[in-house]
């Protein structure tokens, strides 16, 4: 064999020994990545044991489109589950923060955070008939709330579509109980798929 035969030979050698070396070196980075990664989750998630939880809640309203349907009147949301747990959001329309809300046709919504993860499934809404427009007109009320895990989500959109107001007809207090839907449709989503809720 020639040198220059030789100096192929080694030549290619010296090239399949890096590239060797360099898959070795791509699957050995993702690997020590992932195992950082790992215990990484793992300390914080040590540390933050005991530790208060917030959860991001979303309140959304949409007001009717129709003569009369804004309201100045102080209105009372009361979010409630089926474990008991509740929570209040009062609005006062003639105050000065939230006196542009709940007009006609308006969508209004408000940001907030809280140390419990709720579902809520039942809506009171309450006025207090104050103001020159003291009844309201309330096409929908939507609750949504987000934690820090993927499952930690939840939505919900009350259909209201009434009057609440002081005034005869139209109820001062109004109840939305949409518990038994939601418990319906929790237990068909975790039945198996040859049942089904009639």
């Amino acid at each position: 064999m020639d040198a220059l035969a030789m100096d192929k030979i080694s030549i290619i050698l010296v090239l399949l020994a890096s590239s060797y070396g360099a898959v070795l070196q791509g699957h050995a980075r993702p690997v020590l990545s992932s195992d950082n990664a790992l215990l990484q989750r793992n300390d914080d998630e040590t540390a933050s044991v005991g530790a208060t939880r917030n959860f991001t809640y979303l309140f959304e309203v949409q007001t009717g489109d129709m003569r009369l349907a804004g309201t100045d009147s102080q209105l009372t949301f009361t979010f409630s589950d089926t474990d008991s747990n509740s929570f209040e959001l009062v609005y006062d329309g003639s105050g000065e923060i939230y006196q542009q809300f709940f007009e006609r046709g308006q969508y209004n919504y408000d940001e907030f955070t809280k140390d419990i993860f709720m579902k809520p499934c039942r809506l009171k809404i309450k006025t207090d008939g104050r103001g020159a427009a003291p009844s309201w007109y309330c096409e929908w009320v939507k609750i949504s709330v987000w934690g820090q895990r993927f499952e930690e989500h939840y939505e919900h959109r009350f259909i209201v579509q009434h009057w609440i107001g002081p005034n005869d007809p139209d109820p001062s207090e109004l109840t939305v109980n949409d518990c038994n839907k939601a418990s319906m449709a929790s237990a068909k989503k975790n039945m198996p798929s040859s049942f089904s809720i009639i």
